[in-house]
Order: structure tokens, then sequence, then C-alpha cells
């Protein structure tokens, strides 16, 4: 199930990097405008990115779980855990996009605290569910998936809070051709290093 995360992952991580880049040198340059509107298409991006491949892992997750190798042992409960993880893989798109966004716009301290929130509440919940509640493989995946879903919110909560320089705004979500090129140019070189 991990590599497949990755992979989905991946693209949240790939707008962001690409899009930060962007954003950064129109922040720079004083040229909000274009700030904004690189902000709107990297969420449409990572939105429409991770949602296609979660949809496909749903579809497809029998036939994903044993390219990446499961057998016929292990199918039941990488199945198991991955229909949990899958719930969480759009909170961690975000995430990884915001991640990017967040150190852009100079607060490297709360892009740390985007990767230390999952990774503190997924050591605490593991003990729980697993050990205290006896949840067994579902207690993991859903340590993990409850990881994602803080991190993910607390990027969102940022961007709300009016700590921000950018603004969650719906006319910015409109694709713009030329700096979905800006991105993606830039961004290519991430989704290939972590996907593969």
């Amino acid at each position: 199930v991990l590599p497949i995360t990755f992979l989905i992952s991946s693209f949240g991580m790939a707008v962001g990097v690409g899009g930060a880049s962007v954003l950064a040198r129109a922040l720079g340059d004083n040229n909000p405008d274009k700030a904004q509107k690189t902000f709107g298409n990297q969420i449409t991006l990572t939105l429409v990115f991770v949602g296609f491949f979660v949809l496909i892992g749903y579809l497809f997750q029998d036939q994903l779980l044993r390219l990446f190798g499961a057998n016929e042992q292990i199918l039941p409960y990488a199945k198991r855990y991955f229909n949990i993880l899958l719930l969480g893989l759009p909170f961690l798109g975000w995430a990884m996009m915001s991640n990017n966004v967040i150190r852009a716009e100079g607060k490297p301290k709360v892009a740390m605290l985007t990767m230390i929130i999952p990774a503190v509440s997924n050591i605490i919940l593991d003990y729980l569910l697993i050990l205290y509640f006896d949840m067994g493989i579902a207690g993991a995946a859903w340590a993990t998936t409850t990881g994602y879903v803080l991190s993910g919110l607390y990027t969102l909560w940022f961007f709300l809070s009016g700590n921000s320089e950018l603004k969650l705004s719906t006319s910015e979500l409109r694709f713009d051709l030329p700096i979905i090129k800006e991105i993606t140019s830039i961004g290519s070189i991430t989704l290939l290093r972590q996907s593969m």
C-alpha cells in the first residue's frame, strides 16, 4: 500500500513544488494577483489529480495491490488497510501541496508543523488503536488516515485564519493555462522523483 500512497501523494507534492516556485516569484515581484491565481490553480490541480487517483484506487484496488506485491495471504489485510487509507489521501495531497505554498510564503515553522502533526498523531493513535483497542491492521490504517486528515485540516485552518497572504477563493479555481504550464514544468521533476 505504501508505494501506491506515495504515488498518489506525489501529485500533490509536485503541484506544491511547481506552484510554490511560481508563487514565490510572483510575491517577490509584488504581483499578488498572479500569486492568488497560482494558488487557485494549485488547489484545482491537486483536487483533480488526487480525486482521480483515489477513484482509480477504489475501482482497481485488487489489481493495484497485486501489482505492488500482494499475494493471496496478504491481499485481505492490504485491502482493509488501503480502503481506510484512501479516505485520507485527498487530505494528504492537500497537505503536501499546502506545505510547499506555506514555505514559499516564508513561514517554515508552520510548514514544519504540517509534517509533525501527522507523525505525532500517528504514533499516539497507533498505540491506542492497535494495542489498547485491539483494532489490528484497521487501527493502523485509521491512525495513519487520521494523521493525514489532521495535517490537511491544519493547513486549511492556516489559509482560513488570515495568517496567509493567500485567500481561498472560488473565483481563482479556474484553470489558467500559462500558469499550469509553469507549475507542471517545474513540478514534473518532483513528480518523477517522488513517484519513482
